[in-house]
């Protein structure tokens, strides 16, 4: 091989490696004080960068720092839950319980992910808004997420018994109790943990709240319950009313 390709070779590792180095460090301070509560210069230094323009080097801004961390584990994500759209697609079975369970077990499986994935959950739910426009308006994203369109095409496929306004609210509840759900329970494993490194005995109730998959499983069931829900009596009331005064308002304008 020439000098000047090992060169940059080199160079294009060294810079990957940089990359990486930032990712991590990122998602693990956002992931502790919140994506506004740390600034790009506080990664550079953290991630031990000569050059103090790393961050901005590399992603150019923060919106770029945090695309580069949902490019990290996203991909991962959409692949499992494609995987799962095409079997219940194959075999007919494209329902509710269905569908909601291939939207949260990628995510859930984040836990288990030792490359940053609980940190990834955390910073995931702070971004709640953001996945949540992603799942009601594919096409008005700011932050790229890989699937998020299929995903929202299988969603609304199930949930044909609501009123348009009513699925994007219930979406929209369920989408925060999904990304919220996993940052509070990777909280509480990290209290229990803690509880344990410091001599205090476990028992079997806490030992339940260990488990990943019994919260996964539980997680499922209550968005599947919110979903499926039909509208109370005051709420299709509400709605009527409201849906009343927009037209009403939109005949007036005309």
């Amino acid at each position: 091989m020439p000098a000047e390709q090992k060169v940059a070779g080199g160079q294009g590792s060294r810079s990957a490696a940089t990359r990486a180095r930032l990712i991590a460090v990122a998602e693990s301070l956002f992931a502790e004080r919140g994506i506004q509560g740390v600034s790009l210069s506080e990664i550079n230094r953290a991630s031990k960068q000569r050059n103090s323009n790393a961050c901005q080097y590399h992603f150019g801004n923060k919106d770029g720092l945090l695309q580069a961390i949902v490019d990290k584990h996203v991909p991962a994500i959409a692949a499992r839950r494609n995987r799962l759209l095409d079997e219940l697609e194959q075999a007919r079975a494209l329902s509710l319980e269905a569908v909601v369970r291939a939207w949260v077990q990628p995510v859930a499986e984040k836990l288990e992910d030792p490359d940053g994935g609980r940190d990834f959950i955390r910073v995931n739910a702070e971004l709640t808004p953001t996945h949540t426009l992603a799942v009601l308006r594919p096409d008005r994203i700011a932050l790229r997420a890989e699937g998020a369109d299929r995903l929202a095409r299988a969603l609304q496929a199930t949930l044909a018994h609501l009123p348009a306004p009513l699925r994007e609210q219930r979406l929209q509840l369920a989408s925060s109790l999904l990304f919220h759900g996993l940052a509070d329970h990777s909280r509480v494993q990290e209290d229990l943990r803690r509880n344990q490194r410091e001599g205090q005995r476990e028992g079997r109730r806490d030992s339940a709240r260990h488990d990943n998959a019994l919260f996964t499983h539980s997680l499922i069931d209550a968005i599947c319950a919110m979903l499926a829900s039909a509208p109370s009596a005051p709420t299709s009331t509400r709605l009527a009313d409201v849906e009343e005064t927009a037209t009403n308002a939109t005949g007036t304008s005309a």
